[in-house]
């Protein structure tokens, strides 16, 4: 065999073995990006978007149909459910004193925080019995919140690596799928305007977790390595306090962070938090409920004191026009041909040319 042949060979067969050697990994990579697309990982499910892409769950049911169980949770709280393979994972805050009659009553309008665990609960979806249970801090809350809120509004996040559970002012936890804690990390406490209580889940993608911690204090973004709580980045907010989830999505092949707040929505680099653009708020409409709606290139935001602002579409900010009418709206415009119909709270209006 020459020397050439030779070298073919020795390198049809490193590649070979190259390649046996990865055969075991590429079905696990399948497996993990369908698992990203089946499992409902985070607070708004796979894609952020409140739709699974595959899930069929019932039309129709009533506690004596479609239930395949149902458990109680004790204590009170606002998390969503996440799921992964076979657990469920959930947080809760249970008043400490058991005679306190507390229950699951809203405690946002008593005189002053009782002591209360902070709870991780792991849940097999086949039957709803705990797998494991992890009370992280026991402690009085600083301040009261809202009466429709709790002391766990946050949810859980996980990868089908890692599961984090915030509690913001009461902390930050990472524990493996089993209920190991990994680490923990106390970010101090929020000062919530008129102690309407806290609720920002924090963004899971990759190696990092991105919280917003926007209150009457100092305001700021961070990301932490999801593997040890260390910070990976921190940016400072000109915010007062919001309930946002951070919003990761990937634009011209970059991970962005996306934030909404009182004054601007706000997106950050993930890798290096980095301010890529804000978005100013509208003057002429500063409190929207009506839903954004969109036409010849042109974009209308109704506003409910009555006035519309109609934005070019397009990669800069450019108000084409205000239009103020003598009603206020809460719902949403409908275009269709030449007209755009808007109903207010006492007229519907007709708009068109001519």
């Amino acid at each position: 065999m020459t020397f050439l042949a030779t070298r073919v060979s020795l390198g049809a067969a490193s590649t070979l073995a190259a390649a046996a050697l990865l055969l075991p990994i590429i079905p696990a990579i399948q497996a993990e990006q369908a698992g990203a697309d089946r499992f409902w990982g985070q607070w708004r499910g796979p894609h952020t978007t409140g739709v699974s892409k595959t899930a069929t769950p019932p039309t129709e049911w009533s506690e004596t149909r479609n239930i395949r169980w149902k458990v109680p949770i004790p204590g009170r709280s606002s998390s969503s459910p996440v799921v992964w393979n076979d657990r469920i994972f959930l947080l809760t805050s249970v008043d400490a004193d058991p005679a306190s009659g507390a229950g699951l009553a809203p405690r946002g309008s008593v005189p002053a925080p009782s002591p209360h665990k902070f709870v991780v609960m792991a849940l097999d979806r086949k039957s709803g019995k705990t797998v494991w249970e992890q009370v992280v801090r026991e402690e009085t809350p600083h301040e009261r919140h809202q009466e429709n809120g709790t002391w766990a509004s946050t949810s859980a996040v996980t990868d089908g690596e890692v599961v984090i559970a915030s509690f913001e002012s009461r902390g930050i936890y990472a524990f493996d799928l089993n209920g190991k804690k990994l680490w923990e990390k106390d970010l101090g406490n929020k000062r919530m305007r008129s102690q309407f209580g806290e609720g920002s889940t924090p963004a899971l993608h990759d190696k990092y977790l991105v919280h917003v911690w926007d209150h009457q204090g100092e305001s700021f973004i961070v990301a932490l390595d999801k593997s040890t709580g260390n910070a990976l980045w921190r940016q400072p907010r000109k915010e007062i306090d919001t309930w946002a989830t951070p919003l990761i999505t990937t634009v011209n092949g970059k991970a962005q962070v996306v934030v909404p707040a009182m004054n601007q929505i706000q997106a950050y680099d993930l890798e290096t938090g980095a301010q890529h653009y804000g978005l100013q708020r509208l003057e002429a409409a500063p409190n929207v409920f009506a839903s954004p709606v969109g036409a010849a290139g042109r974009v209308y935001i109704t506003g409910r004191d009555g006035a519309t602002v109609v934005l070019r579409h397009g990669p800069k900010f450019e108000v084409l026009a205000t239009n103020t009418l003598d009603d206020g709206f809460d719902s949403s415009a409908a275009l269709v041909d030449g007209e755009l119909y808007l109903k207010g709270y006492r007229y519907l209006y007709s708009i068109a040319e001519g």
